[in-house]
């Protein structure tokens, strides 16, 4: 079984791309053909699948869609089991697909930005398409819109699950009627509707994942049922038009922050500000809190701050000097990423720094207290303008696994480290070929 599950996996690894094979038109598939990779040839405005192929990959290795953009006929093999998120994405050349009675795996939303496919014709049982919506066959979730012209969606009233990006980018919607049976919004699902004005969420929702509004820079009013039990992330990030009406105990709205009821974590601001300021009792930072807010200048953060999540002034560009809490432990991946931050002065507390999390920043000194047990790859990526850095902790770990010494750019005088340290960061440095050895020194 475990064996069949990894031969139907719709991931792509490097190791797979080493050992691919590869059809005169540039198709490459696995080894044994049972998986399409990724169609090469740009000029194919054609192609057939091989039969026999079982999955057709998506989010892969290649970081774009399985089939070139300019591609209008596709077709699927009989043998088809599983197809992957994003495998057609923006294939605007297509106009039709059939998709086989073999197929029962559809992963997130396939056909992202086809916006000339007027007709899936679905053979499979497993799923079946209403209005030019995809949904599984029980129509309890919705996979995919495909319609790009309507002001208007009304959706299956049994859907319980919108999923992953299954709105991305439908430009002309304005106003959509939800399932009074869904439960939950997928990431995503709703991101760059930019012409959304309102929506009305149901009363048996339980949660809405991260990004699930993102963009919608029209959306006026949306409502937070007493049914709501958790947020990802930031699903209103640049909702910088929009008002929050909250029914749920969960959460607290005040001043434009939404935070979780107990005000421990902030989760979004929903008004672009130069200058912000958050709850005494914030401890938490959600993921993609403030995110491009490109206006942004100050921060006061909570004096009791422990964690400032993933991306969360990730390209706040304006963003240059940050003074936090001597409470910090945690700063996660790409935090400060973008922010071009001059003056850094990391807190005696901070245990972790997450990955590319001050990367593009513009500091010149960096002093990494005896506090810092981790620094993870690529945290200072691109600081062009840092010379000289100090780390206090001999046993830091610096993140070995087959990544790059995190302070990859070249503009480093000095690298000081510990007394009695420098066989370990050596052995550190000359793993990853790096050209900082000869900086190294003992303080």
């Amino acid at each position: 079984m475990e064996n069949k599950e990894n031969s139907l996996s719709t991931r792509i690894t490097y190791q797979d791309v080493l050992k691919s094979t590869t059809d005169k038109y540039g198709g490459m598939y696995s080894e044994d053909h049972k998986r399409f990779y990724h169609l090469r040839g740009l000029d194919i405005f054609n192609y057939k699948v091989e039969d026999g192929v079982e999955v057709i990959c998506g989010d892969n290795y290649f970081r774009t869609s399985a089939f070139s953009l300019i591609i209008r006929n596709i077709e699927l093999p009989e043998s088809l089991i599983a197809i992957g998120h994003h495998a057609f994405s923006f294939c605007r050349s297509i106009t039709k697909l059939v998709l086989p009675k073999s197929l029962r795996i559809i992963e997130g939303n396939p056909f992202i930005g086809c916006k000339n496919c007027k007709v899936i014709e679905c053979l499979s049982p497993y799923y079946t398409v209403k209005d030019n919506i995809l949904y599984s066959s029980d129509l309890k979730r919705l996979i995919s819109c495909l319609d790009f012209t309507s002001s208007f969606i009304d959706i299956e009233d049994t859907v319980e699950y919108i999923g992953e990006e299954a709105f991305f980018g439908c430009y002309n919607i304005k106003g959509i009627k939800l399932s009074s049976n869904l439960k939950i919004i997928g990431e995503s699902a709703f991101s760059s509707c930019i012409n959304l004005e309102s929506v009305k969420l149901p009363g048996k929702l339980t949660q809405i994942k991260n990004f699930a509004f993102s963009d919608c820079y029209a959306l006026k009013d949306i409502n937070l049922p007493a049914s709501l039990i958790e947020i990802s992330g930031n699903p209103f990030k640049k909702c910088y038009n929009c008002t929050i009406v909250n029914a749920s105990n969960n959460f607290y709205v005040e001043d434009y922050f939404l935070y979780t009821s107990d005000m421990e974590r902030v989760i979004s601001c929903l008004q672009k500000r130069e200058s912000i300021k958050m709850s005494f009792n914030t401890k938490h930072i959600g993921d993609y809190c403030f995110s491009e807010n490109e206006i942004l200048k100050d921060v006061i953060f909570s004096p009791i701050l422990t964690t400032i999540g993933k991306g969360a002034f990730r390209d706040c560009r304006s963003l240059n000097r940050i003074v936090m809490p001597p409470s910090i432990q945690i700063i996660e991946d790409e935090a400060f990423y973008g922010c071009h931050i001059k003056d850094l002065n990391l807190p005696i507390s901070l245990k972790i720094i997450g990955k590319s999390a001050f990367a593009y920043s513009d500091f010149t000194e960096l002093y990494i207290s005896m506090s810092v047990t981790k620094i993870c790859r690529y945290a200072f990526d691109e600081c062009n303008h840092l010379k000289d850095i100090y780390i206090y902790n001999p046993d830091i770990d610096l993140e070995e696994e087959w990544v790059p010494f995190p302070f990859t750019h070249y503009s480093i005088n000095n690298i000081y480290i510990p007394r009695g340290s420098k066989d370990r960061f050596v052995s550190i440095l000359e793993s990853h070929n790096s050209p900082y050895v000869d900086n190294l020194v003992e303080m």
